[in-house]
């Protein structure tokens, strides 16, 4: 990927890639809310919404249409994306005035924010048919610009949830509470490169789409019931003390 101000690295591995199936239902509850749009944004959004470096001339003055037909823009390599679908992820990704060297990170660790406090109580009220929650749900909807729940429900909590805090370190422990991890046995199965028909296709605008590769096959990949509500204890950890029994099924790792 040609660099940009907001994705500094040439063609790399990547990072935070965005699945699919959350995606869709991200899109089609929040559309374009502002939420949605600081959280993960179509690759025809990066291409053309975006503000694009340049050594010569204002590329970002262009219509839609040219950028879209860019080569000095989007995803470079045949190999496409490895491990990315059709939406790149923006929630984590610094703006070029927080940037004091050429790292990766600087936006700061999130412990904890009010959206979750709140949505933890509208969660609390759901399950005691406590209609009180409802409008901190709402609160939090209200400030994402999304739709706003008419009525409290732990699917409308769960749902948005999913969408406020998206990798902020809620989400494995949200799907142990409510008992959810088989959306996540096939985890790393199927594994989706995004690629460009004006790169491999010879199109004569850019278009972002998807291939599939197995490169775990024959391993196991997925959520281990038994073994995965758990983390395991550390070799630094079991080895000094013959008394700590490790957790299920870790033991031979």
């Amino acid at each position: 990927m040609a660099a940009s101000p907001l994705m500094q690295a040439d063609q790399g591995w990547g990072g935070l890639a965005i699945e699919k199936n959350f995606a869709d239902e991200f899109i089609a509850n929040d559309g374009d809310s502002y939420r949605r749009k600081a959280t993960i944004i179509s690759y025809e959004e990066f291409l053309t919404e975006l503000e694009w470096p340049s050594d010569g001339g204002d590329i970002n003055a262009m219509t839609k249409i040219q950028k879209l037909a860019d080569p000095n823009r989007g995803i470079v390599n045949p190999d496409g994306l490895y491990g990315q679908c059709e939406y790149l992820q923006i929630k984590h990704i610094v703006t070029p005035e927080d940037r004091s060297t050429n790292w990766y990170r600087f936006n700061n660790f999130i412990i904890t924010r009010y959206a979750d406090v709140l949505l933890m109580y509208a969660e609390a009220c759901a399950q005691t048919n406590d209609n009180d929650g409802l409008q901190y749900l709402q609160q939090v909807q209200n400030r994402a610009g999304a739709p706003v729940s008419t009525s409290l429900t732990i699917d409308a909590v769960k749902k948005e949830r999913n969408y406020e805090l998206w990798m902020e370190g809620s989400r494995w422990v949200d799907m142990k509470r409510w008992g959810e991890f088989d959306k996540v046995k096939t985890a790393g199965k199927n594994i989706p490169s995004l690629k460009d028909a004006f790169v491999n296709d010879g199109e004569p605008a850019r278009r972002g789409y998807l291939t599939y590769s197995e490169p775990n096959a024959g391993k196991q990949v997925g959520f281990v019931t038994g073994k995965h509500e758990w983390f395991p204890y550390p070799y630094d950890v079991v080895s000094i003390n013959p008394n700590l029994k490790q957790n299920p099924k870790w033991e031979s790792e």
